[in-house]
């Protein structure tokens, strides 16, 4: 068996744990969402709109690999070549001016689109900072003000720490801690890696 192709098995056992990773980490910020009544407001991709979410590439290599089992990796990487919109090429627009639209590859999202809307950090003084998104602050203010009065009453432990999320990721792969860029940039150079490892294999 040549070295590529022991790089592509190895991608494919990896993105596996990334994804069993993932479930429990959406599962874990999507709760405390939920009983917050802070979940995002249904039909909005606000957020999906902005060219500036960066993640790591590695953070895409589920998807990278999904999209090589459909023999849609080669035309989506020529589309990001091609393309002159920075967004994630994977949005769904419904309403433009409304910022409404959905993710076509939700199944596949990386960890910074499972872990937005409500977060929290351990911050540098070993305080907890926490992180909520404007547009839920505004469509759900009574819930963030709600939240707010309560000063957080909740163990640490039952906290979406986003840090804590990170690191856990790192613990099955160090590549999670390379530099971020766009998620468009950073699917291209993901898709190259799987790219030349699957026509090497072939």
């Amino acid at each position: 068996m040549s070295t590529n192709s022991l790089n592509l098995k190895n991608f494919e056992e990896l993105s596996q744990s990334i994804l069993r990773e993932y479930d429990d980490i959406s599962e874990k910020f999507h709760a405390f969402q939920a009983n917050n009544r802070l979940d995002c407001v249904s039909g909005c991709g606000k957020c999906c709109f902005k060219p500036d979410i960066y993640c790591s590439p590695i953070e895409l290599l589920p998807l990278a690999l999904e999209l090589l089992r459909r023999g849609e990796a080669q035309a989506v990487y020529d589309k990001c070549l091609e393309s002159k919109e920075e967004r994630c090429p994977f949005l769904h627009v419904n309403n433009a001016e409304k910022f409404q639209g959905k993710c076509t590859e939700y199944a596949f999202r990386p960890l910074v689109c499972r872990t937005f809307g409500v977060s929290a950090r351990h911050g540098k003084k070993n305080n907890i900072e926490y992180s909520v998104c404007k547009t839920l602050k505004e469509e759900k203010a009574t819930a963030f003000q709600s939240l707010v009065d309560s000063n957080y009453p909740h163990t640490q432990k039952d906290l979406p720490y986003i840090d804590s999320a990170k690191h856990r990721l790192t613990t099955l792969d160090p590549r999670f801690l390379e530099e971020e860029h766009t998620i468009k940039k950073s699917l291209k150079i993901i898709l190259e890696k799987v790219l030349l490892y699957a026509s090497y294999a072939e």
